[in-house]
């Protein structure tokens, strides 16, 4: 994996301004937008220091019981590790490492030890305790394999880093991770409940009780779950192969890479090519594979990127050992560009659905199409085009803070691609 340090000269001929309105303890929080701005007075080292205080002044959630460890503290950690892959570094590992073991901390089996109701067992996880999910008015702990794997993704990719490091400390800190997240899978995304062992995919929970609390409509029972939330623990298995073949720990392996083939495949196979653009073709795929087509609904910009954030990381940086393909990557930044946004001059408004279709979308999922911006790196016209005019123009709102430090690692990524290709 290639990193520069954040003193290197060439990673930097231009820089990244994070201009704070507004501290996190501002009564006005709500209203107080952080934006990313291109500059040339303030070094890389600045615009890093700037995201860690940050992510120091947060006020950790308690518990997941309203999803804000899975929704936003881990978003946060996610975005320490888009940062500290390129720019190694140590204060930005030493924060995920801090932000790991709260998360594992508040863990079910570490905390409050509810038993699951559609499990009807105490689980390694971390349920939420919403309304929207309730049985007779009453709301139950419940978790499903995305709030899931939105926990495991930066964990699995702290335990990474760390096992990167070639420090012995920091490999031992990977292995205590490894097995953490292990036991989450083993008892958990690989139980019989969720998980379907002759298809090689996760499904959502083989279950009458799950219909019974509204999660899915009862013929979703024991049916893949949609493509977002298999791609997102694929990452997680991913992250999780990588460090373990660094350790050299061979249990599950098979299984884990078996998975994340299949779950590609899956998806490949049901990803349609239409032509949206002049010469240009787009990819567009459902929500979830169904057999009933009336029940069928198209993909909306959310879970799309975390469709498109998931497959960036399997990919690994051209590795692709699971063939997803340049070709495929290319097609998925092209719905964005061609489909969700509608292309007005400075004006950053995008449709709900990849069809182009949704014109009553919320703010929330407005913002949600910076989920995307990871495919600047395969075509640069989303950055250039969007993403940057976004984070500088209209900025982010607290709650997604993750987003700044995906600018500042995309942005320096591609000045030091355009570095390099003007040095040949």
């Amino acid at each position: 994996m290639t990193k520069c340090s954040r003193s290197a000269k060439y990673c930097a001929p231009l820089t990244i301004t994070l201009l704070f309105f507004a501290f996190i303890s501002s009564p006005n929080l709500a209203s107080s937008n952080y934006y990313l701005k291109s500059e040339h007075s303030i070094s890389i080292e600045k615009e890093i220091e700037q995201y860690l205080d940050l992510f120091d002044s947060l006020v950790l959630p308690e518990n997941n019981y309203t999803r804000g460890l899975s929704w936003n503290y881990s978003e946060y950690i996610l975005g320490l590790g888009y940062i500290y892959e390129y720019f190694n570094d140590q204060d930005v590992l030493a924060r995920m490492v801090r932000g790991s073991d709260y998360l594992i901390s508040r863990r079910n089996d570490y905390y409050d030890k509810l038993i699951l109701y559609v499990d009807d067992q105490m689980l390694p996880v971390w349920p939420a305790f919403e309304d929207r999910w309730k049985l007779n008015n009453k709301a139950v702990p419940f978790t499903n394999h995305l709030m899931t794997a939105n926990i495991m993704q930066p964990i699995a990719m702290t335990a990474l880093f760390l096992s990167q490091s070639g420090n012995r400390a920091h490999q031992e800190k990977a292995r205590y991770y490894i097995r953490q997240l292990e036991q989450t899978l083993d008892k958990f995304s690989f139980s019989e409940l969720w998980f379907d062992k002759q298809k090689n995919l996760f499904i959502h929970a083989n279950t009458s009780k799950l219909s019974e609390i509204k999660e899915v409509p009862s013929y979703q029972v024991g049916e893949p779950v949609s493509f977002n939330r298999i791609l997102m623990m694929s990452s997680v298995l991913y992250l999780i192969l990588k460090t373990k073949e660094i350790l050299n720990l061979q249990k599950n392996n098979e299984k884990y890479k078996t998975t994340v083939s299949h779950s590609i495949n899956y998806f490949k196979q049901n990803v349609q090519n239409i032509e949206c653009n002049t010469n240009k073709i787009c990819a567009t795929w459902n929500f979830g594979e169904s057999n009933t087509s009336n029940k069928i609904r198209i993909e909306d910009i959310f879970h799309g990127g975390l469709v498109a954030l998931s497959l960036l990381i399997i990919y690994d940086n051209g590795l692709d050992k699971y063939n997803i393909s340049d070709n495929l990557l290319h097609e998925i930044g092209n719905t964005y560009l061609f489909k969700l946004r509608k292309i007005s001059r400075d004006k950053y408004q995008f449709f709900e659905y990849l069809d182009g279709t949704g014109e009553n979308i919320t703010e929330q999922r407005q913002v949600s199409n910076l989920l995307w911006c990871g495919l600047s790196t395969i075509n640069k016209s989303i950055w250039t085009d969007s993403c940057s005019k976004q984070l500088n123009s209209k900025g982010v709102s607290i709650r997604d803070g993750m987003f700044l430090a995906m600018g500042i690692s995309i942005k320096h990524q591609l000045i030091r691609k355009t570095y390099n290709e003007n040095k040949k």
